[in-house]
């Protein structure tokens, strides 16, 4: 791995939010996963915090951004990598772990086809099961409406109830897809710049789904490729802000809609759709807030019972 200077094969994008530990696990994995390819290596720290900063200070082949809470997972990516020399973006999360040579047999699936555009591995959470968000189709209302009410997990080997998340393909079977999940997607630097990075407007989630529908209107495939492997520890930052994560999933979901499929669909179904996207995510939001008090007037008991 070179450091921030200079034309390389691949330039690494990675966003933290109060990991450390993560962070750390994923850089130390990294060297090893591109192989022989040379890459700059920026994260850009949204912590409120300098943990994360401080700790990057003994990585001097890490180039260090300092963002912050309110600069969104693609707005942090887009100023990380649009002014990379590279032929290859990737946008990496902090709590994965690369195998050895990983990175390089996709940019290798990337060099051999020249009409993918997107590719991503295999993810799996640290218990070895199959992270769904590795493949996806895009949410049409259908398809939304299965994966909220999880009637989807009812059915998994379902076309119609599985999907989103695409339950029915056999997780070993490399796949055209509509999205690879944006905890790593390796895509041409040269695409990426020319339809603007990450779109405007998706501060947490949708980014990746929108990107990659634009690929596919450029008629470049999305390739789901399970012959990597990647452990992805998953919400790690995100757990830590409950609530916003919650508001900008239902507000992503919203966004995509309006964005790519509104103007497909008549008045009616429009209204229903927005409507529907706002009950379950003021639902979720009421749920979760719900269950923060209960957890604090447990803790505020636990900790009276213990003074006496």
């Amino acid at each position: 791995m070179t450091g921030p200077e200079g034309a390389v094969d691949v330039a690494v994008a990675i966003v933290a939010y109060r990991v450390r530990d993560a962070l750390a696990r994923c850089l130390d994995s990294l060297d090893g996963a591109l192989g022989d390819l040379t890459a700059w290596v920026t994260v850009v720290d949204n912590s409120p915090d300098l943990a994360t900063w401080h700790s990057l200070a003994a990585r001097p082949r890490i180039r260090r951004l300092r963002g912050g809470p309110s600069l969104g997972f693609g707005a942090a990516c887009n100023l990380a990598l649009m002014q990379a020399e590279s032929r290859y973006f990737l946008v990496l999360n902090p709590d994965t772990v690369l195998p050895p040579g990983g990175i390089q047999a996709l940019a290798a699936e990337l060099d051999r086809d020249p009409s993918i555009g997107i590719i991503g591995p295999k993810l799996v959470r640290e218990n070895g099961e199959l992270d769904p968000a590795a493949r996806r189709s895009f949410p049409t209302p259908g398809v939304a409406l299965a994966r909220l009410t999880r009637i989807g997990r009812l059915f998994p080997g379902s076309r119609r109830f599985g999907g989103y998340n695409l339950t029915y393909l056999d997780p070993d079977q490399r796949a055209e897809v509509g999205a690879v999940s944006g905890a790593f997607m390796l895509t041409r630097a040269a695409l990426f710049c020319e339809l603007g990075g990450f779109g405007r407007g998706f501060w947490m989630y949708g980014e990746d789904l929108d990107f990659a529908h634009r690929v596919g209107r450029r008629g470049l495939k999305v390739v789901y490729e399970p012959s990597v492997t990647v452990v992805h520890a998953k919400r790690r930052s995100s757990a830590q802000r409950p609530l916003r994560t919650r508001y900008e999933f239902y507000r992503a979901m919203l966004l995509f809609y309006r964005k790519h499929q509104a103007g497909e669909r008549s008045f009616l179904m429009n209204g229903l759709v927005v409507a529907g996207i706002f009950a379950l995510g003021i639902g979720s939001v009421l749920l979760e807030g719900l269950r923060r008090g209960m957890r604090a007037v447990r803790l505020r008991r636990d900790s009276a019972d213990h003074r006496r």
